[in-house]
């Protein structure tokens, strides 16, 4: 039996297959060269003794491809170091690009290179130069690293690859590494490298013909675009690089009126019966019966003492919000001031929801709707005078006398108002 064994060395047959397979551990100074800890690959064959052959082929072209791993290793170890930092290689890039007899870093990568491509050719002579290039950027370490660096030399790095770099040495929530990679994704398809922008004359120029086609040719707000900037001006930073082509830009103003349309019952409806979160209902309830904001759901208070509800103030407005909380939804609110949620998970779940029940257009259909909903059943539905149907949604007063006439008013004032407000779909919902 240890006879048999031994003739069977490196072969194994699985239960699952009646094919034998070839597996062999890979010694420990080269598994992190070639990223993995065993060699296995199945042989193709149920015969044992043309599995052995197999074996005996594959085992000695692997003991030549070791030993010229490992003599490659020993000539790298031989080389002057070189610098590893991306700022350092991408200086030394920009410096001796300039002059192309003295280029001893790019040397340095390249002879580097040719010395693995060297070794692969040696325990691969099938392979072609190509092949061998390909094979080691590809597949070992060394390689990977080696190839980035000459890239990182040459200035080919796309936005994408160092934007990357960035949100993982400076993590992100997703909301906001999503917002970056649409930046890097959208810079990659419009603008050069970034390491040849550095020595572009006419980067600033070329930036700025980009942004001015987000807001023109895309219709990006003036916000959305200064914030993928900022991201693409971190992102260098990380990188190694003074971002001096992305400073001083003009940013296209474009000023577009989206019309935010109510959420009608049946829609309402469908929201409510496919939401996988009760603290979800619980946040589209309140929006639809007080016309909050997001962010004001997130942050609002329950003051049981006057049965009220305030809400901090948002955007424009001067102070918190104050109105009488609704019959129906009072217990509601007890409970999500219980168990909030933030802006963040409000919106990123909401967005998620509308979107798989075909709600694809993110400026027309939104949470800010149910602002539109509950005014519009107020004075349609309920008969509720419009400036008081505005001081319980929280909607603007646009007219100065009528804020001032309007600003003694209290939640009180208007509670007999607010429970006018009913969804007859939203009855099953109410806790």
């Amino acid at each position: 039996m240890p006879k048999m064994k031994l003739r069977n060395n490196y072969l194994e047959r699985r239960s699952d297959t009646r094919f034998w397979q070839f597996k062999r551990r890979i010694p420990e100074d080269l598994q992190e060269r070639l990223g993995k800890t065993l060699e296995r690959q199945s042989l193709k064959t149920a015969n044992v003794d043309e599995a052995r052959k197999m074996r005996d082929t594959l085992v000695r072209q692997q003991d030549q491809r070791w030993a010229s791993l490992r003599r490659q290793q020993a000539l790298l170890g031989e080389r002057a170091a070189l610098p590893t930092d991306d700022a350092a290689i991408i200086e030394k890039g920009n410096e001796e690009r300039l002059d192309p007899d003295y280029q001893p870093v790019f040397d340095e990568i390249t002879d580097a290179l040719d010395a693995l491509v060297g070794a692969e050719l040696e325990a691969d002579p099938r392979l072609s130069q190509e092949e061998a290039f390909d094979w080691v950027t590809e597949n070992t370490k060394a390689g990977v690293d080696l190839y980035r660096e000459l890239r990182l030399w040459r200035g080919e790095l796309t936005w994408i690859e160092i934007g990357e770099n960035h949100l993982k040495a400076h993590p992100k929530p997703p909301g906001t590494a999503q917002e970056y990679r649409r930046a890097y994704k959208k810079a990659s398809a419009a603008l050069p490298p970034p390491g040849s922008l550095s020595d572009d004359p006419q980067a600033k120029v070329r930036v700025q013909r980009w942004t001015n086609a987000l807001g023109t040719d895309e219709g990006l707000a003036e916000a959305t675009i200064k914030k993928m900037v900022g991201a693409l001006r971190m992102a260098l930073k990380t990188h190694g690089t003074e971002p001096t082509f992305l400073t001083g830009l003009s940013i296209p103003t474009v000023k577009q009126r989206t019309e935010r349309q109510p959420w009608s019952d049946a829609e309402i409806s469908l929201l409510m019966s496919n939401c996988e979160y009760d603290w979800l209902r619980r946040a589209i309830i309140i929006a639809a019966h007080t016309g909050a904001r997001q962010e004001a759901v997130a942050e609002l208070q329950y003051l049981p003492a006057e049965d009220w509800i305030r809400f901090p103030k948002m955007k424009r407005e001067t102070e918190n919000r104050l109105i009488a909380c609704p019959d129906r939804i009072r217990e509601t609110v007890r409970q999500w001031v219980a168990n909030p949620r933030t802006k963040s998970s409000i919106s990123n779940r909401f967005t998620e929801l509308k979107q798989s029940l075909g709600f694809t257009d993110n400026n027309v259909k939104v949470f800010h709707g149910f602002r539109r909903t509950a005014l519009s059943r107020l004075t349609n539905k309920h008969g509720v005078e419009l400036m008081h149907a505005k001081l319980i949604a929280g909607h603007k007063i646009g007219d100065e006398i009528l804020r001032a006439y309007y600003s003694d008013y209290s939640p009180e004032n208007l509670r007999d108002y607010a429970n006018r407000l009913e969804y007859p779909t939203l009855e099953a919902w109410y806790d």
